[in-house]
């Protein structure tokens, strides 16, 4: 039997991004990896990714990965207020997982399958590793949901999620250092549009007026 702890916040950070009705199901659903000492929670709708890692005491003989599905983890995180630190303890008995409810109980659930090309993605790839800080266009939307991503694990109005553009061809990458507790990564995608330039010239009557008298001026 394998335990792994996850915290509440942690999925519910993740739902702000993960699809629930996707084509693509192996997207619908949070991935689950631990060792003895880490619980990594990572989710994407192919525009956006969230990962979150904790420190934690697992009960693990070796890596585990699963991929919980979204009905499950909002089972899980309903009703449970987040000014409290909930540690869920998710437990494998002849492969299939159980977790507390948070009215008591457990829900006994199986991960979602993945095989051959219908697999999570390798999110590892996604995350910029290098960021040139060139401007892009970004959806607001997803910008949005990245900050209140990052309020579910604690942070205040003045721990906001952070952007660095990586241009028009590569993500963006979003981090929140300050939070206390978790590590936050983020990748956002880009909007590709030709009609929307990054250079944009402000139009002359939103130009303040100039008041004082140029140099050498007679009046």
């Amino acid at each position: 039997m394998a335990t792994v702890l996850v915290a509440a916040r942690m999925l519910k950070a993740a739902l702000r991004i993960c699809p629930k009705a996707d084509i693509r199901y192996y997207l619908n659903g949070v991935l689950i990896e631990a060792t003895a000492t880490e619980t990594i929670a990572v989710t994407t709708d192919g525009h956006r990714l969230l990962a979150v890692r904790q420190e934690a005491q697992n009960e693990v003989q070796e890596p585990v990965s699963l991929l919980m599905p979204h009905w499950v983890a909002k089972l899980l995180t309903a009703g449970r207020p987040n000014k409290y630190v909930h540690v869920l303890d998710l437990r494998q008995e002849e492969g299939r997982w159980s977790a507390p409810l948070p009215q008591g109980g457990r829900v006994i659930f199986e991960p979602i399958e993945q095989d051959g090309a219908h697999r999570f993605p390798a999110w590892r790839r996604v995350i910029p590793t290098e960021c040139t800080g060139v401007p892009a266009q970004f959806n607001p939307k997803y910008l949005l949901d990245m900050t209140l991503a990052a309020k579910d694990l604690g942070a205040v109005f003045f721990q906001t999620a952070r952007l660095t553009p990586n241009g028009e061809h590569a993500a963006g990458l979003v981090t929140c250092p300050q939070l206390m507790d978790y590590e936050f990564l983020g990748a956002v995608m880009p909007i590709r549009d030709d009609s929307a330039p990054n250079e944009v010239t402000v139009p002359t009557w939103a130009v303040p007026p100039t008041t004082a008298k140029e140099p050498g001026h007679v009046g």
